[in-house]
């Protein structure tokens, strides 16, 4: 029997954008609920799964 992952595709490598298009969709969503999370995004890098672990009061702490 095959192992699921050989029946799978890889999505291949990730293309990121130009900043020209990144510019015209953070324009095109500012006005969008999420629309700051997204410049949060495309400001620091952070993943999906990083960026909805956000809180308000989320700051970095110093290391003690």
């Amino acid at each position: 029997m095959a192992s699921p992952c050989q029946r799978s595709s890889c999505p291949g490598e990730a293309i990121p954008w130009e900043p020209a298009e990144l510019g015209a969709f953070l324009d095109h969503i500012g006005t969008h609920r999420l629309g700051a999370l997204f410049e949060v995004i495309a400001g620091t890098g952070l993943r999906r799964g990083e960026a909805c672990g956000l809180q308000s009061c989320s700051e970095p702490r110093p290391n003690t």
